[in-house]
């Protein structure tokens, strides 16, 4: 039924996102600024609630917007088949599956809920590439990423900048010869 299909697509699911955050986890716990944070003593809770958890939530919403469609797809293949939920439950899949079967006579009955299926796949894929967009760090410019910087509040002064280790985040680039220091004198 409809239950047993979800536990497969989420049986199906689980490790593509358990690689993805235990990935990007590895990749920004090895960045500069969560080194800095642990050198200056953060616990270890800060460090992930401020440092790491934020840098790694944008790919997994990504992959969460893109992950929907897939799902779709999945069960309206599982409900084409007959394994998916079953009547009176209606689905897109049965819907393309009942209509198959008078795909001669009345072809509307398989295609209106085939280009459904197509369409909100279309739709989450687009969210899931425009949230891309708008999350990755590295697809900003210059001009995007100095003008909203995340964590400069307090410490030494560079530039127009005010540069505080314990909340640097990874996009913000500093100038070539600044040497971030311990001691505010430098």
């Amino acid at each position: 039924g409809l239950l047993n299909a979800m536990l497969a697509i989420a049986v199906v699911a689980v490790p593509t996102f358990t690689r993805l955050v235990r990935g990007q986890v590895i990749s920004v716990k090895q960045r500069e600024y969560v080194a800095a944070a642990v050198a200056v003593g953060v616990r270890p809770l800060g460090v992930v609630s401020r440092h790491i958890l934020p840098n790694i939530a944008s790919p997994v919403i990504v992959q969460a917007s893109l992950g929907v469609g897939f799902a779709m797809i999945t069960e309206s293949s599982l409900s084409f088949i007959g394994l998916g939920a079953q009547p009176p439950t209606a689905t897109w899949g049965s819907m393309v599956q009942v209509g198959f079967q008078y795909l001669e006579t009345a072809p509307w009955l398989a295609l209106v809920p085939a280009c459904m299926i197509f369409l909100a796949v279309l739709a989450f894929t687009m969210l899931g590439e425009g949230l891309r967009g708008a999350l990755d760090p590295a697809s900003r410019t210059d001009a995007s990423r100095a003008a909203t910087p995340r964590g400069l509040c307090r410490g030494r002064e560079v530039g127009h900048f005010v540069i505080d280790v314990m909340d640097l985040a990874p996009e913000q680039a500093l100038e070539p010869g600044v040497v971030l220091r311990g001691d505010p004198a430098g």
